[in-house]
């Protein structure tokens, strides 16, 4: 069914027939690439739903919650669980999220550029999840994600919105103006700025280099999987796809 629904799909795309060759042969591979990943998502959905039905898995919150162990109150393990609860909830949506009021210190604290505090705030969460032994691959890939969309609303909007406004205060009336002195730009460290740009790629680089010996721990869980029993095989084919877009983003901000 889904490889028919693939074909029309390209069919109907590529009906034109004063299309050129170049832009025809381009959706084609990108319908292909799109299928693959929706044919895989729903192989993958509808083995998970039939093992929920079976019992050998779990599928709501309630019964993942049960599963592993509690550690110490205060021990090391603890407070990992809870900064980690705060700031990458497995059973709340972001209604859920934003009545916690911890998860909002973090997430203002991971928006903050300069002094290295952003940098400083994802190395640290990193480190937490890669102290899963091993880790979870989808945290790392969400923790990508989190990184360069705080570098995109620190770095790019927060940015743009502080130009815009100090060039608007600092031409008067009159055609005077200031700009040259207060205009933006002026006033910023490079030196924090070259932190937050290495330090977001090298972070990047570094959960992306870790992906091949994650394993798949969130979402579904096999109830008679035993916790310490997961393994770490390295899987080289794991988030192939994802090194190209961290090409290209290395690409954009050189």
């Amino acid at each position: 069914v889904m490889f028919g629904l693939g074909c029309t799909a390209k069919s109907v795309a590529t009906a034109d027939p004063d299309m050129c060759d170049f832009l025809r042969n381009r959706i084609v591979d990108f319908i292909d690439l799109v299928w693959d990943d929706l044919t895989l998502y729903t192989e993958q959905m509808f083995e998970d739903r039939r093992n929920v039905l079976m019992g050998v898995a779990a599928g709501s919150s309630e019964e993942l919650e049960k599963i592993g162990e509690m550690p110490c109150i205060c021990s090391p393990n603890w407070w990992r669980a809870k900064f980690l609860y705060h700031y990458l909830p497995f059973d709340r949506s972001v209604f859920g999220r934003i009545k916690d009021p911890i998860f909002l210190i973090l997430t203002i604290t991971s928006l903050v550029p300069v002094h290295g505090v952003r940098i400083g705030f994802f190395a640290f969460l990193l480190l937490l999840l890669i102290a899963g032994a091993p880790p979870d691959r989808f945290q790392l890939v969400k923790f990508v994600i989190k990184l360069k969309g705080s570098q995109f609303i620190s770095n790019g909007m927060l940015q743009a919105w502080i130009a815009s406004i100090k060039y608007y205060l600092c031409v008067h009336p009159g055609g005077t103006h200031t700009c040259e002195t207060e205009g933006p730009g002026l006033g910023q460290h490079a030196i924090t700025g070259l932190i937050d740009l290495f330090g977001s790629t090298i972070l990047s680089w570094l959960a992306f280099a870790f992906l091949p010996c994650s394993v798949r721990s969130a979402g579904l869980r096999d109830l008679t999987e035993e916790c310490g029993g997961r393994s770490a095989r390295r899987r080289p084919g794991v988030g192939l796809r994802l090194g190209g877009l961290l090409c290209y983003d290395v690409v954009c901000f050189s």
